[in-house]
């Protein structure tokens, strides 16, 4: 069997995972893992960085957790289909959303570490996140 015929098995990340990290990111990190998913044709991706720009609140800070990691030909970059939480410009509403990132990718944003930070993540998803469609 060639490199190419070989797969990858898509799989869910559990609770007890060590790759069960929340990570932080802001618009600029959104634009730059978004030309990824763009580059690799993954699925989970807005359309364009205009839509995503339009649709993200520039100043607020997006809460990104792995849920999946993506299935494919061992050629292809191992990644992730993640949770991406962001306020959604103009109403100022929290959504949240699906995108596909590198595990490379993932592995430089900043983690969500202290407890202090956790706890506010916590009560945000609390509050009432709303499922967002990518445009």
């Amino acid at each position: 069997m060639n490199d190419e015929d070989q797969q990858r098995q898509w799989s869910e990340v559990q609770l007890n995972d060590p790759e069960l990290i929340i990570y932080l990111a802001g618009i600029d990190d959104l634009v730059r893992l978004n030309d990824e998913a763009k580059r690799h044709l993954w699925g989970a991706k807005w359309s364009s960085t205009e839509a995503l720009r339009r649709q993200v609140e520039g100043g607020a800070m997006c809460v990104i957790c792995p849920v999946f990691r993506n299935g494919g030909s061992v050629d292809e970059p191992e990644s992730f289909r993640c949770f991406v939480w962001f306020i959604e410009k103009p109403e100022g509403r929290g959504r949240v959303s699906l995108l596909d990132v590198g595990t490379a990718t993932l592995a430089g944003l900043r983690r969500a570490s202290s407890p202090d930070r956790l706890t506010r993540i916590v009560r945000a998803l609390m509050d009432g996140f709303e499922l967002a469609r990518i445009d």
